[in-house]
C-alpha cells in the first residue's frame, strides 16, 4: 500500500504528461512547416531552371541556325586571288609611274629606304636585315637610333659578307 500517491502527488504529472504532448505536437507541426517551405522552395527552383534550360535551348537553336545560313550564303574568303606587287594599287595614274624597273623595286636584295644598292647589313640586337650600309649608318646618326620596323633600340650595325 505504500506504493500509491496522493492525489496531489498525481496531479503534478498528468500536467507534465499534457505539457509535454503540447510540446511534441508543437516540434512536430514545426517540422511539417519546414518540409513544406523546403518543398516549395525546391519546386520554384525546379520550375525556374526548367524555364530556364527551355529558353536557352531555344536560343542557341536560333543562333546556330543564323550562324549556318549566313555561312552558307556568304563565304569569308572568296576563291578569286588578287596579285599586286610591293607598292602597287589598283588604279594608278600613268603620270605616277616610276622610272625604276619593276625587277629593282620588287627584288628581296636591294635596300628598302633608298632602293639604290643592295642589301648589305642587319641591326643589332633585333637582326633586321633591310638596308645598304649608307642607310643603316644614317640611321645610326641619328638621335633615336631605333630600327625603322621594330622600334627597339639599335647597338650596332654589322655587314652581311653576300658572295
Amino acid at each position: 500500500m505504500g506504493t500509491s500517491l496522493p492525489p496531489q502527488a498525481r496531479r503534478p504529472r498528468k500536467v507534465l504528461m499534457k505539457l509535454f504532448i503540447v510540446e511534441v505536437f508543437s516540434f512536430a507541426s514545426q517540422l511539417v512547416e519546414y518540409f513544406v517551405i523546403i518543398g516549395v522552395i525546391a519546386a520554384v527552383f525546379y520550375f525556374f531552371l526548367k524555364q530556364l534550360s527551355q529558353c536557352s535551348d531555344g536560343e542557341h537553336e536560333t543562333v546556330q541556325d543564323q550562324h549556318t545560313s549566313s555561312s552558307e550564303t556568304e563565304p569569308i574568303l572568296t576563291n578569286k586571288k588578287v596579285v599586286m606587287g610591293y607598292g602597287a594599287m589598283e588604279e594608278q595614274p600613268e603620270s605616277s609611274m616610276c622610272s625604276a624597273s619593276a625587277e629593282d623595286l620588287y627584288s628581296e636584295s636591294v635596300c628598302k629606304i633608298c632602293y639604290d644598292a643592295a642589301r648589305s647589313c642587319f641591326f643589332i640586337p633585333c637582326g633586321h636585315g633591310f638596308t645598304c650600309f649608307t642607310c643603316a649608318r644614317r640611321i645610326m646618326e641619328d638621335e633615336n637610333k631605333t630600327c625603322p620596323i621594330c622600334r627597339r633600340l639599335v647597338h650596332r650595325v654589322r655587314r652581311l659578307e653576300i658572295p
